[in-house]
């Protein structure tokens, strides 16, 4: 499982800059309607999303512990402001770190999405206690996954 966090110090998401920013919101809109199905948007913006299975590539992981663990990293809370976008918790992506599969992927989300996500804010989900995931950051394999697919 791989989560996606920029640093504390740009708590507020990253900025996308558009010559445009009135159409920001169409253009989300289109990017979520390819991935994400809208559960429920909040009086003050927040949107709860869930994956669609559609959308994540379809491996086999090798460890059954993460399949319970995938239920709650389903949903995922964005909140959209004039002109950045912020993931509440971070972005996870319920899909394995180490099927080739993930990274063509994940290529392709970042080329469709308003913004552009950076190889080195990536985390790996492992096994922590029994229903916790730890999360740590990429080892030297998935890191050079990772640049090659995000550049």
């Amino acid at each position: 499982m791989l989560g996606y966090q920029p640093p504390k110090s740009r708590c507020w998401g990253h900025v996308i800059r558009t010559k445009e920013p009135h159409l920001l919101r169409e253009k989300f809109d289109a990017f979520f309607a390819i991935y994400f199905e809208q559960v429920e948007q909040t009086e003050d913006g927040t949107l709860l999303l869930t994956w669609k299975q559609s959308a994540l590539p379809h491996t086999e992981w090798t460890d059954e512990y993460f399949r319970p663990e995938l239920q709650r990293f389903q949903k995922q809370m964005v909140v959209l402001m004039v002109n950045q976008v912020m993931f509440m918790m971070g972005l996870i992506f319920p899909i394995s770190a180490t099927d080739p599969a993930t990274f063509k992927f994940l290529a392709r989300f970042n080329a469709d999405a308003p913004f552009k996500m950076s190889p080195q804010f990536f985390k790996v989900g492992t096994n922590g206690k029994p229903g916790k995931t730890k999360w740590t950051k990429s080892d030297a394999a998935v890191a050079a996954h990772l640049q090659e697919a995000l550049g």
